[in-house]
């Protein structure tokens, strides 16, 4: 006669739900001064932001604070943010239009 070993049923598990795909979410875009920007899909904060012209150069760079972005220092185009976690890694990228209106 043998035995074997099995795992209980009433052991605690951790059992994480596989992210979906993570999407970026800007509003309100066309943003005028500042705007509320957040990933979907996913648990993700975003640390931190660059925000680049059509030409590629760098016009912003910061951390929104609760979600929220001022864009008031920037000039009126068509923009490209991309979010970062905390691990510095991209998170996504959503294309913005400033205005004054």
């Amino acid at each position: 006669m043998g035995f074997s070993i099995t795992q209980g049923f009433l052991q605690p598990i951790d059992l994480k739900q596989p992210c979906g795909d993570v999407v970026l979410r800007a509003f309100p875009n066309p943003v005028v001064k500042g705007m509320r920007i957040y990933a979907e899909g996913c648990d993700i904060d975003i640390a931190h932001i660059k925000t680049y012209d059509l030409f590629g150069k760098l016009v912003y760079e910061g951390k929104p604070i609760n979600n929220q972005v001022n864009f008031s220092s920037i000039g009126v185009g068509v923009y490209l943010v991309r979010a970062y976690n905390q691990h510095n890694q991209v998170v996504g990228v959503v294309k913005i239009i400033k205005t004054t209106i």
